[in-house]
């Protein structure tokens, strides 16, 4: 998500991933799952990729989650089958609706407010997906926009994050993130300068407004001091976007994604939210390497 949120948190890293604008990035580590718990086995048995039609996958990953949204996550540290949990106590703001648009797992969708009036910079809702320390996320997410959506002026606004571990010293925010608005991509973004980076598509969100668009991310670690890291995105099943050049970890710093937060902030800058506003989200597919 785009110029996004800046305020900044020393010794952390984080990792931006899906997004509508951009504003300010948080502290939300979440400590992750024990995989091995009987109580997840049922409800990632039967996630494939193919399945639920997320067909750019690579070959090798472990499925980490298949969130249908039949249900709220439980708030955290409690998580659901699924291994989301939620970070919000603002269920106006949060909820299980039915669409029978729906285009993977119908009728019930989750469905995310922006309330008029909400402060340019913040986030009206926060979700997360936590899994073992892995070097490669790919997720695949069916997303609809509010037809009336506008960013009012400001940037864009941030759509989701992928969770690193916090790091000491001068670098303090490592914010990377998919912008789902003017412009899709990938940003990084430091705190100190260092490795920011806009990598962006020709598709614009704001021309696909009130549709269902398929959304697939692929993100792969760069080795030790290396622009080699990868960044790929497909909509619809076309290829949007792909760079294979990409340095996301600095030296030193622990090269490893432990979660991905939904937690769309508004804006990219401090223009308020000019009119109450929604999003929809189907089944969300996430799996690592």
């Amino acid at each position: 998500m785009p110029g996004f949120r800046f305020p900044v948190v020393t010794a952390l890293a984080r990792l931006c991933l899906l997004s509508l604008a951009a504003v300010a990035c948080r502290d939300f580590t979440a400590p992750a799952p024990d995989v091995s718990d009987p109580g997840l086995r049922p409800a990632l048995a039967s996630a494939t990729a193919s399945s639920v039609g997320c067909n750019n996958e690579p070959a090798g990953y472990t499925p980490q989650s298949n969130q249908p949204w039949n249900a709220l996550p439980p708030y955290t540290p409690s998580m659901d089958a699924f291994k989301w949990r939620r970070y919000t106590n603002n269920l106006s703001r949060i909820a299980v609706v039915t669409d029978p648009t729906a285009p993977v797992s119908p009728s019930n969708v989750m469905r995310g407010y922006f309330p008029k009036g909400l402060k340019g910079g913040t986030a009206p809702y926060n979700l997360q997906v936590s899994f073992a320390s892995v070097t490669a996320v790919y997720t695949c997410v069916w997303h609809k926009l509010d037809p009336k959506f506008t960013n009012n002026g400001n940037t864009g606004t941030k759509f989701a994050f992928l969770v690193t571990p916090k790091y000491t010293g001068s670098v303090g925010l490592l914010n990377h993130y998919l912008n789902l608005t003017d412009k899709l991509g990938l940003n990084l973004q430091f705190t100190n300068g260092k490795l920011n980076r806009n990598l962006y598509s020709s598709w614009n969100m704001l021309n696909h407004l009130g549709t269902w668009h398929k959304f697939e991310f692929l993100v792969v670690a760069n080795t030790t001091g290396n622009s080699d890291g990868i960044a790929k995105i497909w909509v619809d099943d076309q290829q949007v976007m792909s760079f294979n050049d990409v340095q996301y970890f600095l030296p030193g710093q622990a090269q490893k994604f432990l979660g991905l937060r939904w937690n769309p902030t508004y804006g990219g800058g401090l223009n308020p939210v000019p009119a109450d506003m929604y999003e929809w989200v189907d089944n969300w597919y996430v799996s690592t390497r």
